[in-house]
């Protein structure tokens, strides 16, 4: 679910270049998928800038997910993501404390600190058809759930 969050919907992504460089009709667009033994949630948080077109913005990411599951990704950008996410990663590792704070996220999951080195080594053998059928497997309709939070006022935007 890294890597799906990364291609659709992190800075880099078509949507994001759309709703927040491009229109700016957005000031936040991120995913979240948290590590868990438990089975979690992909999230996508978008703040909209005003209330009005809200609806239109919502169908933009709907049609985001689906697009995920109806064409594969190309090999350069899978290969760009997986690059980013492991690179990144290492460069955050850069003192004591991030080690210790990274390391626990994993460690919570199985006590052993070659659990970092096998999530790489999985994002390394993940092709762009594996994320498709994943993105079908969980990109479901009746799997989806949509919060929207707005000020009293701004309920009803569009």
């Amino acid at each position: 679910m890294d890597l799906i969050a990364s291609i659709a919907f992190s800075s880099s992504s078509p949507l994001y270049q759309k709703l927040v460089i491009h229109e700016q009709k957005v000031d936040a667009l991120s995913p979240f998928f948290g590590n868990s033994r438990d089975p979690g949630l992909v999230v996508v948080f978008a703040r909209v800038k005003d209330a009005k077109g809200r609806r239109v913005r919502e169908g933009r990411i709907l049609r985001t997910f689906e697009e995920t599951k109806a064409k594969p990704v190309g090999a350069d950008r899978l290969a760009a993501v997986k690059s980013n996410q492991k690179y990144s990663f290492a460069l955050r590792m850069d003192n004591t404390e991030s080690v210790a704070s990274i390391l626990s996220d994993f460690l919570q999951l199985n006590p052993d600190p070659e659990t970092v080195n096998r999530l790489y080594a999985t994002y390394d053998s993940i092709t762009p058809e594996d994320l498709t059928a994943m993105a079908n497997k969980y990109f479901a309709e009746n799997r989806r759930t949509i919060v929207t939070l707005a000020h009293r006022a701004d309920a009803a935007g569009n």
